[in-house]
């Protein structure tokens, strides 16, 4: 995926004791989800809720949660997070399973695009004609930046 790399996944915990079962209907694969975390669970101090919508939908299984609440308890929010199965042939607490990735973040985005504006620069006297030559030479020269890029 682009701008995201997975990091883990998971099937719902609680699904049965939220509002998920209510919303069946509404939970297609590649649906959004929200995190939270929730330090005051009485349950577990590293709890991370899910959300659909406005609506809890269940939590991070606790043997998966530990990285992810620490990150969100200080204000991160890296993830990006996605239905990524539905069986409802399954136990409920199996019904629903959850993709997390990790989102990239706004420097590495800079980063690239002044590394693609500055390989434009280098190539801008390709614009000062409109022939055949320059114009494959442009093509070629944008190729062979992002066949770079892609080696990194």
């Amino acid at each position: 995926m682009k701008n995201k790399e997975y990091y883990k996944s998971f099937h719902l915990s609680g699904f049965t004791y939220y509002e998920g079962p209510l919303l069946m209907a509404k939970l297609q694969i590649g649906k959004k989800l929200k995190l939270k975390a929730e330090p005051e669970n009485r349950y577990d101090e590293n709890a991370v809720a899910i959300y659909f919508k406005k609506h809890k939908i269940g939590f991070v299984p606790k043997e998966k949660n530990y990285s992810i609440s620490k990150l969100l308890k200080q204000g991160h929010e890296p993830f990006y997070v996605a239905i990524q199965q539905i069986d409802q042939n399954e136990h409920p607490e199996r019904q629903i399973r959850v993709a997390v990735y990790i989102k990239q973040s706004e420097n590495k985005k800079q980063k690239e695009t002044k590394e693609i504006s500055k390989a434009i620069e280098n190539v801008s006297w390709l614009w000062e004609g409109e022939n055949d030559e320059k114009l494959i030479a442009l093509k070629e020269a944008i190729e062979s930046f992002f066949e770079d890029k892609n080696k990194e």
